[in-house]
């Protein structure tokens, strides 16, 4: 992932202050790409695709020609980044883990029902949290990463995504997370 400096004005003409976005950088154009392109114009995260083209030198990672989304950026921070997480004993890890689960959760469900995506990759990493002033309670959550979403046909009750994920996403698996400190 990059941020962007400046402005940057995409193929409609239309102007976006480059702190408000970030580019990812992807290995090839492929149905994940082209996926997560899709889900992110859906849920209004999408600002542009295409290739970018840079002296390989520059980054060192990139080819000549790369495939890239522009998209918004989201406040927050993964939780286990956070220092009042990396730094609270068991009790405090697992009262913010449960207060951005059921957050995540709760805007997993939405999404699901009102956009017809599920977002599936709700790991520690994917998941942007927002503490409180006092850093004792998660306030806000973002979803990030629709790289591998499940799209409905049919439509799907809030409940039953909300049930969903709390089921596929209990505390005792991102607590097996919390022993990985991301730096």
């Amino acid at each position: 992932m990059w941020t962007v400096k400046g402005k940057y004005i995409d193929s409609h003409g239309k102007e976006h202050d480059g702190s408000g976005l970030i580019v990812k950088v992807l290995n090839k154009a492929d149905n994940g790409a082209y996926g997560e392109v899709k889900t992110l114009n859906i849920v209004g995260d999408l600002v542009a695709s295409g290739k970018l083209s840079v002296d390989k030198k520059l980054l060192g990672i990139i080819s000549k020609s790369s495939p890239v989304i522009v998209m918004s950026m989201k406040p927050g921070e993964a939780l286990n980044r956070i220092d009042a997480f990396q730094r609270g004993d068991e009790k405090v890890k697992e009262k913010l883990t449960k207060e951005a689960l059921a957050l995540m959760c709760e805007e997993v469900a939405t999404v699901a029902h009102t956009k017809g995506i599920l977002h599936n990759d709700n790991n520690m990493g994917n998941i942007l949290v927002t503490l409180s002033a006092d850093k004792t309670t998660v306030i806000s959550i973002k979803l990030v990463d629709w790289g591998a979403p499940r799209t409905y046909t049919a439509s799907v009750t809030k409940e039953e995504a909300l049930e969903w994920c709390k089921g596929a996403w209990p505390v005792e698996q991102w607590k097996k997370a919390w022993k990985i400190r991301v730096l």
